[in-house]
């Protein structure tokens, strides 16, 4: 089981790389076919797939923005609160320094990254 979520997560990952600025609807539903054929698609089908690709979108982000001191797991603890890409451009740099391990001049940087 484990194995296939691994595989799940890096089709999602390659999925994100070929489609840096967004996907079209017949896009996703060839990824969801495509995870169905490899019997990888989870529990929940598409709406589970939906939601750990929007996480792995808003980590991918972040990840690229290149924000010093915003390592794996602030970047993890960001995704688990903002599941949306459009959540987190939304979002104060209050409201991102409240997360667990998020300084104030990260939350800031990050915000300044994302405008």
């Amino acid at each position: 089981m484990a194995d296939q979520a691994e595989e799940r997560v890096e089709a999602l990952r390659v999925f994100l790389d070929r489609h840096p600025g967004g996907w079209y609807h017949s896009d996703w539903e060839h990824l969801v076919d495509d995870l169905r054929t490899r019997g990888l698609l989870p529990e929940g089908g598409e709406e589970v797939v939906g939601r750990e690709l929007e996480k792995a979108r808003v980590r991918q982000t972040l990840q690229g923005l290149g924000v010093q001191g915003l390592g794996p797991k602030r970047r993890e603890s960001v995704a688990d609160a903002y599941g949306h890409l459009w959540e987190l451009q939304n979002a104060s740099a209050e409201e991102l320094a409240a997360l667990p391990g998020l300084t104030k001049r990260i939350a800031t940087d990050v915000v300044a990254a994302l405008r």
